[in-house]
């Protein structure tokens, strides 16, 4: 989920915003549904011992689709401006700024073919959501899995509470920066 989330972070996540379930009593409560852009904690669709993270981009009844990496929702472009370099690959803020995302490729607005992030037009069904990873190269994400079922979803992403760079982690290592990362405790996941 880089550049939002980096590896070292910690994070506070908010079970109850999408329900609460205790299947043993057979109850539950629903929660809210969940919106565009945010970041969401899930059960992995190919494996649900494991969970992963991404972000929301289309709701049921969306129409998404993807042309050479720029998102099209409902026909409307979410637009992507390029704002920077991160170790070679480029950052770009997507839905009016809103957050960031990182491709490898030439940006799409440059007319560069980026044929690999193409999806053809769908329609999320109801109860679904589709989600990207937000380093769009290299995410596995509901252009592999399809959209995802609402109830798979476990939590939202809060808070980053700790953050901290191992000498071991390759990023560190480059930039010579092991150690706690001030700038990022206590900031929002957005």
């Amino acid at each position: 989920m880089r550049p939002t989330l980096l590896a070292g972070d910690f994070i506070v996540a908010w079970k109850p915003s999408f329900g609460v379930r205790l299947p043993i009593l057979g109850w539950s409560w629903e929660g809210r549904s969940p919106q565009r852009g945010e970041v969401v904690i899930l059960q992995d669709p190919d494996n649900p011992q494991r969970s992963v993270i991404k972000r929301v981009i289309a709701l049921a009844g969306d129409k998404i689709e993807m042309r050479s990496g720029q998102i099209w929702l409902n026909d409307v472009g979410l637009g992507l401006r390029l704002v920077g370099e991160d170790r070679g690959v480029r950052v770009f803020e997507e839905g009016e700024g809103q957050y960031r995302v990182l491709l490898r490729t030439s940006s799409p607005a440059s007319g560069d073919a980026l044929e690999h992030l193409n999806l053809e037009p769908q329609i999320i069904p109801p109860a679904h959501v589709f989600l990207l990873g937000d380093q769009r190269d290299l995410s596995e994400d509901s252009r592999a899995w399809g959209p995802v079922p609402t109830q798979n979803l476990i939590a939202r992403a809060g808070l980053i509470w700790f953050s901290f760079c191992w000498a071991s982690m390759p990023e560190c290592v480059e930039s010579s920066q092991a150690g706690t990362r001030w700038g990022r405790l206590f900031s929002w996941v957005h």
